[in-house]
């Protein structure tokens, strides 16, 4: 899937994250914002280099979230547990034990996959070409706000596509995956925490 726009009309750049708002975005310029085209980061001219670019970014631990949610506990869940009630198998399934065994794991590989590596590092080692003083930061919650001047929406807590894991699991042990989470993105969750961002017209 595409992450990298160009805006026509304002010659600028506008750059998602893996699990941040790619499908939506994309959705958009195919219905409100058609000035926007997608790209190939490895194939832009010498003068767009000088362009302006939005890095749309995402909370890192809703980022995280989403993620572990919809694309690793929802898949597992239909392949081999779907006869199972969805809240009573999380909540079998998702001990701390369990938690601690993934993440051990997942502390390591979570830097070979665009959905879960750092969004501070992931776009400036791939487009390093782009990488300027003219790079912005938008939260996804603000993409409709910035750039049509509507409501914000997060389709990703729409309850018909969310699994649910943070609606579903017991309470202790949510805040026992989240505050692991936390730990592992502890850099990010700083970096996201300090940015500057441009805010909704």
């Amino acid at each position: 899937m595409n992450r990298l726009y160009l805006d026509q009309k304002n010659t600028r750049f506008v750059l998602l994250s893996y699990a941040g708002g790619t499908k939506y975005f994309r959705h958009l310029t195919e219905t409100k914002l058609q000035d926007f085209i997608p790209v190939n980061g490895r194939s832009l001219s010498p003068s767009q280099l000088t362009y302006d670019v939005i890095q749309i970014v995402r909370d890192p631990v809703t980022r995280y979230m989403s993620w572990f949610d919809k694309q690793y506990i929802k898949p597992m869940y239909r392949t081999n547990y779907s006869t199972i009630n969805f809240e009573q198998w999380i909540n079998n399934f998702i001990t701390k034990e369990w938690i601690d065994k993934y993440f051990a794991l997942a502390k390591i590989e979570c830097h070979y996959d665009g959905h879960t590596n750092f969004q501070c590092a992931w776009p400036k080692i791939h487009l390093s070409a782009l990488y300027n003083e003219n790079w912005k930061y938008l939260k996804m919650e603000d993409i409709r706000p910035y750039f049509l001047g509507e409501e914000s929406f997060d389709p990703f807590r729409d309850p018909k596509e969310y699994a649910g894991v943070w609606e579903l699991l017991n309470s202790d042990t949510n805040d026992y995956l989240v505050d692991t989470i936390k730990d592992m993105y502890a850099g990010d969750i700083k970096w996201y925490n300090n940015l500057n961002f441009i805010c909704p017209k």
